[in-house]
């Protein structure tokens, strides 16, 4: 569930349909919590949703989405990189 979550999201953002994008990543997180996946997995789920929120101006969101997969993997470079973003605006 998981992983089908984040593939369907990866392919809406893509698409620009940013809320359903954003919604699927949520879904990705619930499912991961309620598994208890690993970190990267988290990561990769809040690092998107974060870009998803990002790109619909929902900035302070986003920052908390890439802060929260810095919080499971330090060293998460695309949430690195989107919390750089955020904080030089």
């Amino acid at each position: 569930m998981v992983k089908a979550a984040l593939f369907l999201g990866h392919g809406q953002l893509r698409e620009g349909k940013l809320e359903e994008a954003a919604q699927s990543f949520t879904s990705a997180i619930e499912a991961a919590e309620a598994s208890e996946a690993t970190g990267l997995l988290l990561a990769v789920a809040y690092s998107q949703r974060g870009e998803a929120r990002e790109k619909q101006g929902r900035t302070a969101e986003a920052r908390a989405d890439y802060e929260e997969a810095l919080k499971r993997v330090p060293d998460h470079a695309p949430a690195r990189e989107g919390r750089s973003r955020l904080t030089s605006d």
